[in-house]
């Protein structure tokens, strides 16, 4: 008997489920800013998409490829009021693609939405960058390609704090070589690859002051 009562239970819920998400579904997103497959975008870009009626979350997904099966940024909890999203540090040259979903989640229901039309774009490139500067500190990297050691130069006009990385296209830190505060002039750091166990690829090196951040390409090939 008390088999039957539960095998009633999980049917009623089912059925419960069925009927939730048989409902209309909530229209997707429509995408607005930046424009489809826009160049030259800032390293810090703004993407807003359009107000769905009765939403409560949205869900926004950031990818380094057209299939989405990478993941740059994922964030599900966006409030419904919030139609915009500022993401960065996005890599020089770097192409990303992203695309939004709406949710509703209540004590009755769950319905999200079928993903928006996905676009695409590309940050500014390297060369862009570089003749922006105002303020210079010279970052050199070799030897470039690299099989294992890489030595990175650069020199500070002035005593301050400084980050090194090294980071992969999709934007993410894969080494961490310093944070710390150094004095003005030359500075050189080696780094061995086999540290991190990098694999052949493109990566930037970036150095990062109070007053600018600067990018050095390094590709690894064995």
């Amino acid at each position: 008997m008390k088999m039957q009562r539960t095998l009633a239970i999980v049917l009623l819920v089912i059925v419960w489920c069925a009927e939730v998400w048989s409902q209309t579904a909530l229209p997707a997103p429509m995408l607005l800013q930046p424009p489809d497959k826009a160049e030259n975008t800032p390293l810090f870009t703004t993407l807003e998409w359009s107000l769905v009626q009765g939403a409560t979350f949205y869900d926004l997904h950031v990818s380094g490829d057209p299939v989405f099966f990478t993941t740059v940024q994922r964030d599900s909890m966006i409030a419904p009021t919030i139609t915009r999203r500022t993401i960065g540090e996005i890599f020089p040259g770097t192409t990303v693609y992203w695309r939004v979903r709406a949710r509703r989640i209540t004590a009755t229901e769950m319905q999200v939405s079928e993903w928006s039309q996905a676009r695409s774009f590309t940050a500014m490139r390297l060369t862009s960058i570089q003749n922006t500067l105002t303020y210079k500190a010279a970052l050199h990297v070799a030897p470039n390609p690299v099989q294992n050691l890489v030595t990175v130069k650069f020199t500070l006009p002035k005593t301050e704090r400084v980050s090194l990385n090294v980071y992969n296209t999709l934007g993410q830190e894969v080494a961490h070589v310093l944070d710390e505060t150094l004095s003005a002039g030359e500075h050189e750091r080696s780094l061995d690859i086999r540290h991190w166990s990098l694999v052949n690829g493109a990566y930037f090196v970036r150095l990062q002051t109070s007053m600018m951040t600067w990018f050095q390409p390094l590709r690894i090939g064995r």
